[in-house]
């Protein structure tokens, strides 16, 4: 549904621009309009799992009211590149500053689910003394699918890639969600590369062997066994099911509003109340794009294809955390400390699974902190002190 521009840029880099054709726009808007609600609810709002009134009012705002030309506008607004990755088409931010220094680092931002680069967008213009390198996933948003789903792991070893193509050499990362292990893999397959990891939660780590652990690392298992009671059979259906879901919710917007906005409002500091951590438009960009891409199907193959669990061997790289309150389960530092070289652990005082559009402040501080920590790199003949 969405058409791309290309044209020439530097080494395997080109610029794109990204359009919704206007049969796309109404057939999304008659979709909406003509959404089939359940022939019988109970009054119990969220506690059934989504509030229909709710869902309602985001439905017809999305049908007559949602900007679809701003919404292109604001995603064009961004640097967007396409770069080719072994034979993969990946859509890439890449934000330069306009004055480079020594001071200046690179920093590789790795979304998670179910949102994607746009996660960002708050962040970016906090940390604009520093080049930002901001890749969706294949088979998420505006990159191409894969033939057959990829892991985490995968996933880490194509941004490493990238980053290598893009001719970076030395370069920080931060994840979160699934951008958490992509994290950890990219660390391990550049580990010279890599000068410092900055991570928000370890959820991927809930299946880990217990017997080599300390005692005191056991209380962050027990957690989150009880969040995957709770909270976790979302996961359990895309890791174990994910052809089941795709086809009702590439069908449905409402059904697709419904399974991405849930996790929105149960995972972030919002007290109950969406909107008032994330302003409609942005939710509805979020949906607008898993909807023109298709590609919620196609978002959920990382599941099923990553087996749960760390990856051997403890990673010596200088890993820094931050621990919003409200996000799934947060880790203690002794369980953090058996995996990663901790070298920053700060508990932040508000915020939650979605760091960076909910507080960009804090963490912008946060990744600030690390990109000072490493002694200034010199300029050297590459992308990260070139104008793209």
């Amino acid at each position: 549904m969405f058409s791309t521009e290309f044209r020439s840029g530097a080494m395997t880099i080109r610029s794109r621009r990204l359009t919704v054709a206007e049969e796309a726009i109404a057939d999304l808007r008659s979709r909406l309009r003509t959404t089939r609600w359940p022939a019988a609810t109970v009054d119990e709002g969220w506690t059934l799992g989504f509030d229909i009134d709710y869902l309602r009012e985001i439905v017809a705002y999305w049908a007559d009211e949602f900007d679809f030309a701003g919404f292109q506008e604001r995603l064009n607004a961004r640097p967007n590149y396409v770069v080719n990755v072994d034979g993969l088409e990946l859509h890439v931010e890449i934000h330069a500053p306009q004055r480079p220094s020594a001071d200046s680092k690179t920093l590789l931002l790795l979304h998670g689910w179910p949102d994607g680069v746009q996660r960002f967008e708050r962040l970016t213009p906090l940390l604009d003394e520093h080049t930002l390198v901001i890749p969706s996933y294949p088979g998420y948003g505006f990159s191409q699918k894969p033939t057959s789903p990829l892991s985490c792991g995968d996933f880490g070893v194509l941004m490493a890639r990238l980053m290598d193509i893009l001719g970076y050499r030395h370069y920080f990362v931060h994840g979160g969600d699934v951008g958490a292990p992509v994290a950890d893999a990219v660390t391990r397959a550049a580990p010279d590369a890599v000068l410092g990891l900055h991570l928000t939660d370890l959820v991927y780590l809930l299946k880990v062997d217990p017997m080599p652990l300390p005692p005191a690392a056991l209380e962050y298992l027990a957690r989150g066994e009880e969040w995957e009671w709770s909270d976790g059979p979302y996961r359990h259906v895309q890791h174990s099911r994910p052809q089941m879901l795709a086809p009702g919710l590439s069908d449905s917007p409402a059904g697709l509003a419904a399974w991405i906005l849930e996790k929105f409002r149960a995972w972030s500091d919002c007290g109950g109340d969406l909107e008032s951590r994330f302003d409609r438009d942005t939710l509805l960009t979020n949906l607008s794009i898993y909807w023109f891409t298709e590609s919620i199907g196609s978002s959920f193959w990382v599941y099923w294809a990553t087996d749960d669990g760390q990856p051997s061997g403890r990673i010596d790289t200088p890993t820094w955390f931050s621990l919003f309150p409200e996000d799934l389960v947060r880790p203690t530092k002794v369980f953090a400390d058996y995996f990663f070289n901790v070298a920053h652990w700060k508990e932040m005082p508000r915020g939650g699974h979605f760091a960076a559009m909910e507080e960009p402040e804090l963490l912008a501080d946060e990744l600030r902190s690390m990109l000072s920590s490493a002694a200034p790199l010199q300029p050297h003949a590459d992308i990260e002190h070139r104008q793209l």
